[in-house]
């Protein structure tokens, strides 16, 4: 493992990877079984964060904070509750009425690569699916026929450790710590023949560069966006428009209870929802949460949320996602407080409810392109300014999917569904999460014109350049976002190999 600056000759490689978090871990690995010399550029260490990306070099238009410690070796691997999570099919194609974006691949091209995925970090190709059905069985589940189950995996620590081991004692990897990678550029040599290389700076800001025949960005998303802006003689002037658009929204939060009338029953409705540990399948821990299935969402023109299942939380009116709001109008140093005591009335109003066994519901989606929404470098060309938030449109589209699916879930579950008060009254003004899985904004696609790489992911104009990281996606769907990365690590690394035949 190399700790520190070499000269650009000692670093000439065939690939290099940009990022050693859980996607640029497993792409060097999967090329180096194939094969090729790597070296990966990590801007952090082995265990502190790095100099170059901390918070100070981000400024957020939203509540969302950037979670530390992801700027090092293992990346957001070493903090994410590592759900693992398949797209569905319908993830991949326009929905009239709900979204105009598509996927310039269809899902067939990439499904075969699942199974490789889950066979590496559950040690068993299982698919979704598969794991449906074994859940259902398991638990004696009976869904009504418009409804489907979304069932997630988590995938257990140790595979995580195992992998970044697996690269550390590859003989084809070499692993350079603590060094930002500041830009791409495109050299040419006295003979005209063209290479690409990185501009580097390392913790004391000495500079060099690394020439390699391909480069991959594999960092996170608004890193990558980052250095884009950085590298724009790269993209084509077609493209340029579209580096740092299109950040996708993702609505997660708190909708609303279901009220049985006894104890036994919500705990039995309760039970068949949480994780639990499956044997025969994967080494982890499997949840489900229940959806419309695909006929119904095409039909009714809805989108893909899935409602999540766990125990009682308070219904609160004010929530941290309105600090934004209450910053704006100059109350910003009294919302802490305003938010305390509404979540202590909150608990006091319980009380006085006529149901004490309740299930909170939660929804989790993350596939609407926010067409709104910009990502893109101050002023300075310094920090990267992260403009984030749930759009009405999308707000709207929710409100559809919770009254659409309410007598379903009620005869399913012989409980009463009482969506949350801020919903019922107040939908104008909700303000869901958005969380930290950054999707969209270097997307993929055929026309030039509205993305910025191509379905190979290679950026467009820029031969041997590649991007890999949910930045690419065109849409997102309501599993967690690195599972399809790794898809797409398996079909780059196809095509990488194709391309030096």
């Amino acid at each position: 493992m190399i700790s520190k600056l070499e000269t650009s000759q000692s670093l000439n490689s065939e690939v290099a990877v940009i990022g050693s978090g859980p996607v640029g871990l497993y792409l060097s690995l999967l090329l180096a079984k194939r094969g090729f010399s790597v070296v990966i550029i990590e801007a952090g260490g082995l265990d502190v964060e790095s100099n170059h990306l901390n918070h100070s070099k981000y400024i957020f238009k939203t509540p969302s904070a950037l979670p530390e410690n992801a700027h090092m070796f293992g990346g957001g691997g070493n903090l994410w509750f590592r759900r693992l999570g398949e797209f569905l099919e319908r993830d991949f194609f326009a929905v009239p009425g709900v979204r105009e974006e598509y996927w310039p691949i269809d899902y067939d091209q990439i499904s075969q690569y699942a199974s490789e995925v889950f066979q590496y970090f559950t040690g068993s190709p299982m698919r979704d699916l598969e794991i449906s059905e074994q859940y259902i069985r398991e638990v004696g589940l009976e869904l009504p026929t418009m409804l489907s189950l979304r069932v997630y995996r988590t995938l257990p620590i140790k595979e995580m450790l195992r992998l970044k081991e697996e690269v550390l004692n590859s003989p084809n990897i070499r692993v350079l710590l603590n060094t930002y990678c500041e830009s791409i550029g495109i050299s040419v040599n006295h003979k005209g023949s063209e290479s690409n290389f990185l501009k580097l700076v390392d913790a004391l800001g000495e500079s060099s560069e690394l020439v390699a025949n391909n480069i991959v960005v594999a960092a996170g998303a608004l890193q990558s966006v980052a250095l884009l802006e950085k590298s724009i003689p790269l993209i084509q002037p077609e493209s340029r428009e579209v580096v740092g658009k299109y950040l996708m929204e993702h609505l997660e939060g708190f909708v609303g209870y279901l009220d049985f009338k006894s104890e036994e029953r919500r705990n039995s409705f309760l039970e068949k929802f949480v994780p639990r540990y499956l044997t025969e399948s994967a080494d982890g821990l499997v949840g489900a949460g229940v959806s419309f299935d695909s006929e119904t969402l095409n039909r009714e023109r809805l989108s893909t949320f899935h409602l999540e299942f766990y125990s009682e939380r308070n219904d609160s009116i004010i929530e941290e996602w309105d600090y934004l709001f209450f910053r704006k109008i100059g109350l910003g140093g009294i919302f802490n407080i305003l938010n305390r005591v509404s979540r202590f009335l909150a608990a006091r109003l319980r009380t006085f409810k006529r149901s004490p066994f309740r299930v909170s519901v939660w929804v989790k989606a993350e596939e609407i392109p926010f067409r709104a929404s910009k990502t893109g470098l101050d002023s300075k060309g310094e920090r990267l300014v992260y403009g984030h938030r749930v759009s009405q449109e999308s707000i709207s589209l929710l409100n559809r999917n919770l009254r659409k699916i309410s007598p379903i879930l009620e005869d399913f579950s012989g409980a009463k569904f009482r969506l949350r008060l801020r919903i019922r009254l107040f939908s104008k003004f909700l303000r869901m999460r958005p969380n930290w899985h950054p999707m969209g904004s270097l997307r993929m696609g055929k026309d030039q014109t509205m993305s910025v790489c191509s379905e190979n992911l290679e950026v467009w104009g820029a031969p041997g350049i590649y991007i890999l990281n949910s930045a690419v996606f065109p849409t997102g769907s309501n599993a967690n976002p690195t599972f399809m990365s790794w898809v797409l690590a398996h079909r780059l690394t196809n095509h990488l190999c194709k391309s030096l035949v």
